[in-house]
């Protein structure tokens, strides 16, 4: 549900105008700024006369521990929304500093080496026109035989990947507490 505007819910609700609908969905996954919160949801659904419940479903089961509480603290309200992590230990996610923008591909390089044949890796960036700038600036290295991919946060939504780097991702850009310019965010499931 995160990821539908007001007027694509209305749209459904119009459509099927006798269906029971269930929304399932995180607003702390939304990927655009179009997100509803739970009461907006409610407050669309007063004028039509629809019932709404909600249910909070607080159990992590796709991510390691470590990841699970980092996702935790960037949650809208961190205090009010307990996540259970279901899956076992797995190495914290590290925070990679670069000085410079040769020093940041000679990390996302040797990151790129170092992934092991039989896993996948991905490089998220924040949009598509990112996608496009680090592919070409990553084009010389020559890495046939990785499965890696550079993708936009909206094409890999969904997808799960054994280690994940997240572009640069900087307070300005994805509303962290970070605000260097060139850093590498990775994560690692075991």
């Amino acid at each position: 549900m995160q990821d539908y505007t007001a007027a694509q819910l209305l749209l459904l609700f119009a459509l099927f105008p006798k269906a029971n609908i269930t929304l399932a969905g995180d607003e702390n996954q939304a990927i655009f700024n179009t997100a509803l919160e739970s009461q907006e949801i409610k407050d669309l659904l007063i004028p039509l006369k629809r019932p709404m419940a909600a249910y909070q479903l607080v159990n992590s089961y796709r991510s390691s521990k470590e990841i699970t509480c980092l996702f935790q603290t960037l949650v809208n309200d961190p205090h009010h929304l307990k996540i259970v992590a279901i899956r076992p230990d797995g190495p914290k996610p590290c925070l990679t500093q670069c000085e410079n923008e040769a020093d940041y591909l000679e990390v996302l390089t040797k990151m790129i080496a170092d992934l092991p044949i039989s896993d996948t890796g991905a490089i998220i960036t924040k949009n598509q026109a990112e996608q496009k700038v680090l592919v070409d600036l990553l084009e010389t290295i020559k890495q046939p035989s990785k499965n890696w991919q550079i993708l936009s946060i909206d094409m890999a939504k969904g997808m799960e990947f054994d280690q994940i780097n997240v572009h640069i991702p900087s307070a300005e850009r994805y509303c962290t507490e970070c605000a260097v310019k060139f850093f590498i965010l990775q994560f690692l499931e075991v």
